[in-house]
């Protein structure tokens, strides 16, 4: 697994979201696209963000997302869904609306487009 965008936090409350990314052999994708997110945050809202940047950063569809998952020291706090929604982590369906425990919002996409500008200029200038 190769780490590609990560930030490491020395907080013991702190949250941590990663991903994995594959390659879609629909798309005649073998390989990842991209690399894994590993990414320390001091809220969830902050994890959301960085999972979306992450995504934008690579351009991934949802062939190319093996899992997102947001943990809290040892404990799985949820997994985020393709479209940025957080989901508890025994939920019995991603389907089921009334256990999602975060909505994406147009707000949180505004806000990762900009996380990704300073990606973007950190990694080329």
């Amino acid at each position: 697994m190769a780490v590609g965008i990560s930030r490491k936090l020395e907080h013991p409350q702190a949250f941590r979201v990663r991903t994995r990314c594959v390659g879609n052999p629909d798309f005649g994708q073998y390989a990842p696209p991209g690399d894994d997110l590993d990414w320390m945050a001091e809220t969830l809202d902050e994890c959301v963000l960085a999972y979306l940047a992450w995504k934008r950063f690579y351009n991934l569809g949802s062939g190319n997302i093996a899992w997102a998952r947001v943990t809290q020291g040892r404990k799985h706090v949820c997994s985020i869904s393709y479209n940025g929604r957080c989901w508890p982590s025994k939920s019995p369906s991603l389907h089921d609306e009334e256990k999602c425990l975060r909505e994406s919002t147009k707000e949180d996409h505004l806000e990762a487009e900009k996380m990704l500008k300073r990606w973007e200029e950190e990694a080329y200038g």
